[in-house]
């Protein structure tokens, strides 16, 4: 997956929010910034999962690393 403009600017600004970015920032600075955060944005998307990896085949539950399928049950399911 790509990441788009909307995306990268959610990010920059959840960052401000954090305190990880400075508020104000010279247009020097506002670039560096958001090559830093599309960099951070593209590896962070480079390590999900794809949601082929985990339902295939119309799986509905498939367990993760060897661990038991638990099916939860609901009101009125056997």
């Amino acid at each position: 997956m790509e990441i788009n403009n909307e995306m990268l600017q959610a990010a920059i600004r959840k960052a401000v929010e954090a305190g990880l970015l400075p508020r104000h920032a010279s247009p020097e600075e506002m670039r560096i910034n958001r090559d830093l955060m599309r960099v951070v944005l593209q590896a962070a998307m480079d390590q999900a999962p794809s949601p082929s990896r985990y339902v295939s085949k119309g799986e509905r539950f498939r367990p993760v690393a060897d661990l038991p399928v638990f099916r939860p049950r609901f009101a009125g399911s056997n």
